[in-house]
């Protein structure tokens, strides 16, 4: 049997078998390691055999199984001595030589040594040199790379990051544990943890890695998303620790030590009170809850900001995404969808021209090819004028057809803009009841009829690999005229027009009819799959009107991709 652990707990089962108090299951495991191993049942009998042989003498072998007192353990060992005695006095004399010595020598003489002299070879004083050097090189390294260092992070991604001293970070830095704080002065940068968390942490910002579950924000913001494989994930902070339960929540901690959460998805457990040292009752949070626990460590419930946290950065397109979609009104206008748009810029639906805004009055246009791409806009593929008096009408640069388009006037006079003074200029508004769209907060696409724009959903999904699109959601209205509110004014001028929501052809959602100041909102799912989504306006063509297209104000309110973190589905 092997000198291993094998060998203690055989032993202490033996043990435990003399002594009386050996367990059923530890009977059943001592004979199961007596039938297995020859060396176990040799010992065993060994052992036995000796115990055996020391018993007759007062029984001074015995593992007894109860406490013995004071008196009867020197009962034991007096018995023992007088068992020995007995032994001493009946055992045959034992007979030695002797030993001659010579009378005439000493025994014992002086002895003088030698004194020897060490040579050591120049290769022996390198060696010696060499093993010292190594020595103290061992010593500096364990003083100045401490065995509690262990890299449990690493640096995914960041956005003009900066830490203190001017450093810099590249994407793929493996990042140690350790007390020691990582001083983030500017930027954004991505953090993912080896058991499967992912912070996204904003500057300015103090914060220290524990472990590779575990970080402290001492001031600052972040963003956590934790996939159910990694639940248990902790942030502390001055005043409070989150412990995640599978979950997608935010932290931010003023520099006073004041620590807001905010949960997004899942469950977290809020401990206040410094490094776990709860001060009062933990709390269980629930999606779309925040709390904020003050330097006396009491509980205040907060609202919950949605999109005050950046949730995912990509340094290769710029991207910064504080949870909220992609709003179409800003990609017309040469916008990621997150800002950035000049919403001096329109696309002319006739040509596909993207330019700087024109008056253009009342003059009516028509289509000078049946698509047009636009360049300069990357996730726009192209634009259109509807009319499909003719057959199926093209509506992506890959030939995509739409044949349920109705017959128009294909005439246009406005083009695919977010300005409101477009319609201003013509003393109207975009506005639905009391409210007026087009304007910061409240974004609008203005599509007179007919005109009709696609989006290549693939474009922007090559850029957000960290996002995926799952809806498209926007207000269709009408906006009103004021010009017949006049009693002269007549019931063909009274406009209708069309929506309509098409994906690679296929329609999605249709408002047909709707007349001036109407509206509805429309919400439709996108799937992993969809290519083109495609937004129409048509004139809604009657016989008697003779201008079709007159007062067809059609415009999106805040029209916007529905887009949520590839990771939070996982």
């Amino acid at each position: 049997m092997k000198f291993d652990d094998r060998q203690t707990q055989f032993n202490e089962l033996l043990l435990r078998a003399l002594e009386g108090d050996i367990t059923d299951e530890q009977a059943a495991m001592l004979n199961r390691l007596l039938v297995e191993d020859a060396e176990a049942r040799g010992q065993y009998l060994d052992f036995m055999r000796l115990y055996g042989e020391l018993s007759p003498y007062g029984d001074a072998g015995r593992l007894s199984s109860t406490e013995q007192t004071g008196q009867e353990q020197s009962e034991d060992y007096t018995t023992l001595l007088h068992s020995l005695a007995r032994e001493e006095t009946t055992a045959p004399t034992v007979s030695i030589a002797e030993a001659k010595t010579d009378s005439g020598k000493e025994l014992i003489q002086q002895v003088k040594r030698e004194k020897v002299v060490y040579k050591m070879s120049r290769s022996s004083v390198l060696t010696l040199f060499a093993s010292v050097a190594a020595t103290v090189l061992i010593i500096l390294f364990l003083r100045f790379n401490p065995q509690d260092t262990v890299k449990v992070a690493t640096l995914t991604d960041s956005i003009d990051a900066v830490f203190s001293g001017g450093q810099t970070c590249s994407a793929g830095s493996r990042l140690a544990s350790g007390s020691e704080s990582f001083w983030l002065q500017k930027g954004i940068v991505k953090v993912a943890f080896d058991y499967g968390a992912e912070v996204v942490i904003e500057a300015p910002a103090e914060f220290v890695l524990n472990a590779a579950d575990d970080m402290t924000l001492r001031s600052g913001r972040l963003f956590a998303h934790v996939p159910t494989r990694s639940q248990g994930f902790k942030v502390e902070t001055p005043m409070a620790t989150v412990i995640d339960l599978g979950t997608e929540f935010a932290v931010k901690v003023d520099f006073d030590g004041t620590s807001d959460v905010h949960l997004f998805k899942g469950k977290a457990s809020l401990i206040p009170g410094s490094k776990g040292r709860a001060v009062s009752s933990s709390q269980l949070l629930q999606v779309d809850q925040a709390r904020r626990v003050n330097r006396a460590g009491q509980v205040v419930s907060i609202p919950v900001e949605t999109r005050e946290f950046v949730r995912s950065i990509d340094s290769r397109t710029g991207l910064i995404w504080r949870g909220s979609g992609l709003d179409l009104a800003d990609i017309v206008t040469g916008g990621r969808g997150f800002g950035g748009g000049n919403p001096q810029m329109v696309i002319d639906p006739t040509n596909g021209q993207y330019m700087e805004y024109v008056q253009r009055g009342a003059a009516i246009r028509r289509a000078t090819s049946p698509y047009s791409k636009v360049d300069g806009l990357k996730y726009v593929d192209g634009v259109f004028v509807p009319d499909g008096g003719e057959g199926p009408i093209v509506v992506s640069s890959e030939g995509t057809l739409f044949k349920e388009c109705p017959d128009t006037s294909g005439n246009i006079r406005k083009d695919i803009s977010v300005l409101s003074n477009v319609y201003d200029s013509e003393r109207g508004r975009l506005t639905v009841g009391d409210t007026s769209y087009g304007y910061p907060g409240l974004p609008a696409m203005t599509m007179h009829a007919n005109a009709g724009i696609t989006f290549d959903l693939d474009a922007i999904r090559n850029d957000l690999t960290d996002l995926e699109i799952v809806s498209f959601e926007t207000l269709c209205a009408i906006a009103p005229n004021p010009t017949l509110n006049q009693p002269a004014a007549s019931e063909t001028q009274a406009g209708r027009a069309d929506f309509w929501i098409v994906v690679d052809g296929q329609v999605r959602k249709s408002l047909t009819a709707m007349p001036i100041d109407s509206s509805e909102v429309v919400r439709i799912p996108i799937q992993p799959q969809d290519r083109f989504l495609t937004i129409i306006t048509t004139d809604h063509m009657v016989s008697s009107e003779k201008d079709p297209i007159n007062s067809d104000r059609c415009f999106l309110g805040v029209p916007v991709l529905g887009v949520q973190s590839k990771e939070s589905t996982k």
